[in-house]
């Protein structure tokens, strides 16, 4: 169940009075809905659980908000509370199940901040998952090179069987588009740095 409606809420950063539909604050022209984790790269952490609370006192009173929840994701993701981004991210699935993003921030979730190749199975395969999921609602460059990682750092090196290989996603992911700033921002995410062999 899509649910968009829009709720009043405080500005994160001032405090002012602003609507969940509004992209900056009309007082202090800072981001009122975090919608990508670029949104937040130059959050601190202060700064990060400064927005968060205003999200959570918002979700008290509209629990099934989807971006309000897709916003508190992102700020526990940039925290590393990896448990309480996924819960996030499950309620903002059900609040809208066709936006590619939040699959994709679930599946980061995955992984909990350690090289795929350190992750048991069964959180690799479920990241997989999520990511198959959100390149059936739409392909994209960086779902595809995220998949090439999985595969490559769990699979490949491990030289368990998975198909398609992640050479697949690899070439998927240059003819979607995939962009240097992508690749960048994924392994900011991940925490890990980018394997050589996916240069």
């Amino acid at each position: 169940m899509q649910n968009y409606k829009i709720i009043d809420i405080s500005c994160p950063s001032c405090g002012g009075d602003v609507q969940t539909d509004m992209k900056h604050c009309k007082y202090c022209g800072n981001a009122i809905t975090i919608t990508t984790f670029a949104d937040v790269m130059h959050f601190n952490p202060l700064y990060s659980s400064k927005y968060l609370s205003n999200y959570e006192n918002a979700l008290k009173e509209n629990p099934d908000d989807y971006q309000v929840n897709v916003s508190a994701g992102i700020c526990h993701l940039k925290l590393s509370n990896y448990e309480l981004a996924q819960k996030y991210f499950e309620q903002a699935i059900l609040d809208n199940p066709y936006h590619t993003d939040t699959y994709f921030y679930a599946a980061v979730c995955k992984l909990q901040g350690k090289k795929a190749f350190l992750t048991p199975k069964k959180r690799v395969d479920e990241a997989i998952q999520l990511i198959n999921t959100a390149l059936s609602i739409e392909e994209r460059g960086i779902a595809y090179f995220f998949s090439a990682y999985l595969k490559y750092d769990f699979y490949s090196r491990k030289a368990l069987n998975i198909r398609p290989f992640y050479d697949v996603d690899l070439e998927n992911a240059i003819t979607y588009g995939v962009t240097e700033e992508d690749k960048r921002i994924l392994f900011d995410l991940l925490k890990v740095q980018q394997p050589s062999a996916l240069n």
